[in-house]
């Protein structure tokens, strides 16, 4: 699995306001099949979309990510949307493993959607991640 991805989780992760909402329930990629069986409940999954955007000839991407923050309801889903906007938005220059993790900018606005399996609340929001994780 994509390091960086993975860096993201464990920041998520170390956060307090994230873990009061969701526990330990900070997922990359995906939910899986452990945590499906349990939905709808407080959960968040990370995904970097859209590939590597690499920076000049620095060992540094740019790379799109999407926060699906799920709960049994818009408005708890929301204040899990907003507890990872929160801690993305006081991400600066942090070393997660062997990433090196600059900044994320969110984008100031969510979409609020129903997963069209499952019915599960989800709001999701995008936003750029600039990383380096060793391999350049």
């Amino acid at each position: 699995m994509n390091d960086i991805l993975n860096a993201v989780q464990d920041y998520l992760l170390l956060d307090e306001g994230i873990a009061d909402l969701v526990v330990d329930r900070v997922y990359a990629g995906e939910l899986g099949e452990a945590e499906n069986n349990q939905q709808p409940r407080k959960a968040i999954v990370v995904r970097l979309e859209g590939g590597d955007d690499k920076i000049g000839r620095a060992p540094i991407s740019r790379q799109t990510i999407v926060i699906y923050a799920y709960a049994d309801n818009y408005y708890e889903a929301g204040k899990v949307d907003r507890a990872v906007f929160d801690a993305l938005d006081k991400l600066k220059r942090k070393t997660i493993g062997s990433v090196f993790l600059h900044c994320a900018l969110m984008s100031s606005g969510s979409d609020m959607t129903k997963d069209n399996d499952t019915g599960w609340v989800a709001v999701i929001r995008n936003g750029t991640l600039i990383a380096d994780d060793g391999t350049a």
